[in-house]
């Protein structure tokens, strides 16, 4: 792994991301969930970016979307679609949830 960084996030959600092969991609994907995130908050939940690996993001769920794997489906669907839209080399999203 390379550079970890930490910061603290709105909600309370604390980042710690984690990055192998530099951070342009990290700050894409940063930008791109900062735009998401205000709409996963106002329905009670939140994404946090754990890690990025080669051109794949691993990220964490929280809130309402535990223990629904409907919508924690689709969200992952929406969310990856989005990173693909505004990320063209992006890989893959790998969801945990907390």
């Amino acid at each position: 792994m390379g550079a970890a960084g930490c910061r603290e996030g709105t909600a309370g959600v604390t980042r710690v991301v984690q990055t192998e092969g530099g951070n342009a991609l990290a700050e894409k994907i940063e930008a791109a969930l900062a735009e998401i995130r205000p709409f996963l908050q106002s329905d009670g939940g939140d994404i946090a970016l754990l890690e990025v690996v080669g051109n794949s993001a691993r990220v964490r769920l929280v809130g309402r979307y535990l223990g629904s794997p409907g919508p924690m489906m689709t969200l992952q669907y929406g969310v990856e679609r989005i990173l693909r839209e505004r990320i063209p080399e992006f890989g893959e999203l790998i969801v945990e949830l907390s």
